[in-house]
């Protein structure tokens, strides 16, 4: 039996200017997790701008893979 016509809108590809990036955030998320922290300090209002801007792209890829 044929599967659906939507089975493969599931599998999304890997595009060639993502994967660097990617794998540069997965290497910084594991060495902030080793403990290694950048040599300066930012004020904390422009961590919680940062954050903000974490919080609200993860809200639009959501939104864009979940809401088609």
């Amino acid at each position: 039996m044929a599967p659906s016509r939507s089975h493969r809108r599931a599998a999304r590809p890997i595009y060639p200017g993502v994967l660097p990036v990617f794998v540069c955030g997965i290497a910084g998320f594991l060495v902030a997790r080793l403990g290694y922290r950048l040599p300066w300090h930012v004020p904390i209002y422009v961590r919680l701008l940062l954050e903000a801007v974490v919080v609200i792209l993860a809200w639009r890829a959501w939104k864009g893979i979940v809401f088609q």
